[in-house]
């Protein structure tokens, strides 16, 4: 059974501001050795209304220890205009140790708010 992780803000609201950041995920079992991001974007703070974004990047991190954070090995980041309402990017994967992820908004244009997962299999 494959384990979902929210990127959550330091309120614990699953819908991220864009403009701000980092985000985290609670503490993760490290028994799952397989992990990846998905991101979606919105317009409204609800996290309801799907949008586009018009530029930026989103870099996902995972940690095997706690403090310091790795890239995912696959893809050095995900371009915001192919993460919207008809994505088209290829999820961040991490293989290996991860007890927490780490989540990076450069840029985001278009895409106030934005939800996201660390899906762990």
């Amino acid at each position: 059974m494959a384990m979902l992780h929210k990127f959550m803000t330091s309120t614990g609201s699953e819908v991220l501001p864009t403009n701000g950041g980092p985000y985290f995920t609670e503490d993760m079992s490290a028994d799952w050795p397989r992990g990846q991001v998905y991101i979606e974007f919105y317009s409204d703070a609800a996290g309801t209304v799907p949008v586009t974004p018009t530029g930026g990047e989103v870099y996902a991190y995972g940690t095997p220890l706690g403090t310091v954070y790795m890239k995912a090995g696959n893809v050095n980041g995900i371009q915001a205009v192919n993460a919207g309402t008809e994505p088209m990017y290829e999820p961040p994967f991490f293989s290996g140790c991860v007890i927490k992820g780490k989540l990076e908004f450069s840029g985001i244009t278009g895409a106030p708010y934005a939800r996201a997962i660390f899906w762990r299999s």
